[in-house]
């Protein structure tokens, strides 16, 4: 199958998470992979939790002793290529196999890959199946292909878990060893034509409220758990949109996720709580956003009641990413797509950088190993994924697999 009808068939494999998870995802892409094996490919499986497994294929490159030559009176042995040449960093595709739920409002049906009008509809056709079936697809391409006796750099695609939840499936392909610090790997996120590097940093808190239940009708005999949680986020929410910009990744914002609160209209409720996401930019970091609740909790304790019980605790964690002009990938990538747009004339091939909103598997890879090798660049746009009727348009997988085909040519041969 080509890109476009590998979509098609990701699509209808679902992988929700929550739901039923990628355990099918996984058996496909084993399969997938298992059938270049006579070819050379190495596959790799690895257990994340609760059975989910992430999946790892390799190419590595035949190294051949070349003939021995005299020179001044000393033997060298020549290699067709270096095998300990620092710069000869392996190259990672990386993608996630699960999708968000389906939700409602959905106008087409979810899980059938549906073409209109050169669109493919379907959970996870942006996000991120389609950059899935490209990874696929182009690994396949040098197992058969470019073949592995043509190539001078290990060349691996990895398929993780649990990315639209906790992202312990790539902090597991780390601990594997799977990826390094040296690495250049690219994740095929939906980046909307654009090369994404930078990322915000995730810092999430879930906050506690205990107060004391009484009447309604008699409210002073008892400590408001919703008023208090109301003055806290109002507080914090005008804390936060005070904080400085920076230029590349822009403002620091908050989302209050999920609350929870109270009994009866006529109940004083004396529990409540709410999860915060957090998105930080320079110069704000988590300390900052610490002494921002510790200052809405004293005003709270200050306007409502000094008895009242507030609690906190860090329920996620992640730096921020910036892009380091130094990364020698970032230029490849920007190579490869100018030469693209030179010999196609098409102005989405132009070489754009910017910073992705959300927070991908390569990010996770930058921060906790410092990789500055790291970039998205995939089929589709963030502002679809994750909502009803979600599509990726086929001319956008096209190019995007283009893209793709031309840089393995560049970095591995």
């Amino acid at each position: 199958m080509n890109s476009v009808e590998l979509t098609k068939k990701l699509i209808e494999i679902e992988s929700t998470d929550p739901g039923v998870y990628e355990f099918e995802m996984e058996k496909f892409i084993k399969a997938f992979l298992d059938n270049l094996a006579p070819l050379g490919v190495e596959v790799f499986e690895s257990e994340v939790c609760d059975g989910r497994k992430n999946i790892m294929g390799v190419i590595r490159p035949t190294f051949e002793e070349g003939p021995k030559v005299v020179w001044l009176d000393e033997y060298e042995t020549i290699y067709h290529r270096n095998k300990n040449n620092e710069d000869d960093n392996e190259l990672i595709l990386i993608c996630h196999m699960d999708t968000v739920v389906v939700g409602n409002d959905w106008t087409k049906e979810a899980l059938k890959a549906t073409e209109i009008d050169g669109r493919i509809y379907g959970r996870g056709s942006t996000d991120m199946k389609s950059g899935l079936a490209i990874a696929l697809n182009t690994f396949e391409y040098v197992a058969k292909v470019i073949k592995k006796e043509n190539i001078d750099k290990v060349f691996k695609v990895i398929f993780t878990v649990d990315e639209e939840a906790d992202m312990k499936g790539v902090e597991k392909a780390i601990k594997d060893g799977w990826i390094n610090s040296k690495s250049y790997i690219a994740d095929l996120e939906p980046t909307d034509k654009m090369i994404q590097v930078s990322h915000k940093g995730r810092f999430w808190i879930k906050l506690k409220v205990k107060g004391k239940t009484a009447h309604a009708s008699i409210p002073e005999l008892g400590i408001d758990a919703n008023a208090c949680l109301s003055e806290i986020i109002s507080f914090v929410r005008k804390e936060v949109s005070e904080l400085p910009d920076d230029g590349e990744l822009g403002k620091s914002t908050v989302t209050f996720g999920l609350m929870q609160g109270g009994y009866e209209p006529y109940v004083v409720p004396d529990e409540a709580f709410v999860t915060m996401d957090f998105r930080l930019t320079p110069p704000t970091y988590n300390h900052d956003i610490i002494r921002i609740l510790n200052m809405a909790i004293s005003n709270v304790r200050k306007i409502i009641s000094d008895k009242v019980v507030i609690t906190y605790e860090i329920t996620g964690d992640r730096e921020f990413v910036k892009k380091d002009d130094r990364s020698k990938f970032l230029s490849i990538m920007k190579s490869v797509l100018t030469e693209l747009y030179k010999k196609e004339k098409n102005d989405d091939y132009i070489p754009v950088v910017t910073s992705f909103s959300g927070y991908t598997d390569t990010a996770v890879v930058a921060s906790k190993l410092k990789n500055i090798n790291t970039l998205s660049y995939g089929p589709g746009s963030l502002a679809l994924a994750h909502k009803p009727d979600e599509y990726v348009e086929i001319k956008d997988i096209e190019r995007c697999e283009k893209v793709y085909m031309e840089l393995l040519k560049e970095v591995l041969t």
